[in-house]
């Protein structure tokens, strides 16, 4: 794994770090807090760009992740600010950022391992 993608899976795995924290302050709070919301969705962002960015061999060679699904994501807020499903968002707060974020730690974990570098805790 070359060292752009190993910073790319590091930002994926702080934005889900980030999104996991706005989904222990419960349904409740990000309904109640536009603040909330807009941080969860700049996080689903941050998760998205950087999926974009990965480079196509890392893609070709893990094509379990849902990397086209979490761009799609970033697209969608991005573009279709005016017109978000909060259930989206929250669906993907509390199920699939964390789920890509496990795959790539794990990724990242092996490939730190191998160099002698701390892993990535999620």
């Amino acid at each position: 794994m070359n060292r752009r993608d190993r910073d790319l899976l590091e930002h994926i795995v702080l934005a889900a770090q980030r999104l996991n924290r706005i989904a222990g302050a419960g349904r409740d709070q990000f309904e109640a807090s536009w603040v909330v919301r807009a941080a969860a969705e700049r996080q689903l962002e941050i998760i998205g760009e950087a999926t974009g960015k990965l480079s196509e061999e890392f893609a070709h060679q893990h094509p379990h992740l849902p990397l086209a699904k979490a761009l799609a994501m970033r697209n969608f807020i991005a573009h279709d600010y005016d017109d978000i499903d909060r259930d989206l968002v929250w669906e993907a707060v509390c199920a699939s950022a964390p789920d890509l974020a496990r795959a790539v730690a794990d990724l990242a974990d092996d490939t730190q391992q191998s160099r002698n570098r701390p892993g990535i805790e999620l």
